[in-house]
């Protein structure tokens, strides 16, 4: 049965990455292959140091029918105002909605259980159109366009696309655009 087929038959959940799934993390996340992160083929030992850098402290694994794991969500505090959400999932799991429902999913608990948060926001590639998708579809506003910021692992860079969600908006399920245009030009 292909993973969409049996998708639509299960539910998703999501449970909380425990200190001692340590190698399983690191098996799973070096398992596959991530083209649009900086690091798209991780090692064992790249996976390692980040777990020990404390990285993955705010993961969950996101799973089928509470036994498949197909991938992982994750946050990290950028502040005690805003935390950054991160996204990976496994190949076979990917173009099925799931990575929506997890950003969802997480958008949600960081809101609810952290009072202080009146931002969440992430990053990707300009060129990860899913993911671009997948912020919008969110709630997410695009925020900023860095021109030539993300490394690509071949010494190249591409330009790195910020979007966030406000508490505010997150709570009305509205979207407040950004002020592009504020500044005044000189003649």
């Amino acid at each position: 049965m292909s993973p969409l087929l049996d998708h639509t038959q299960r539910t998703i959940s999501y449970v909380q990455f425990v200190p001692d799934e340590r190698d399983a993390l690191i098996g799973f996340v070096a398992a596959d292959t991530y083209p649009y992160n900086g690091v798209p083929e991780p090692t064992r030992e790249q996976v390692a140091s980040w777990i020990d850098k404390d990285f993955y402290a705010g993961t969950f694994w996101i799973t089928l029918g509470g036994a498949t794991r197909v991938g992982v969500v994750q946050y990290q505090d950028a502040s005690a105002k805003h935390a950054e959400v991160h996204i990976r999932l496994h190949t076979a799991y990917r173009g099925q909605g799931i990575g929506a429902q997890a950003i969802v999913w997480l958008t949600n608990y960081l809101f609810r259980t952290y009072q202080a948060k009146h931002r969440v926001e992430g990053w990707t590639r300009v060129d990860n159109i899913a993911m671009r998708r997948i912020f919008r579809k969110c709630g997410y506003v695009k925020e900023a366009h860095l021109r030539l910021d993300f490394p690509t692992g071949d010494g190249a860079y591409m330009d790195n696309i910020g979007y966030a969600i406000l508490r505010d908006d997150w709570r009305t399920h509205t979207v407040t655009p950004v002020k592009w245009h504020d500044e005044e030009v000189d003649g």
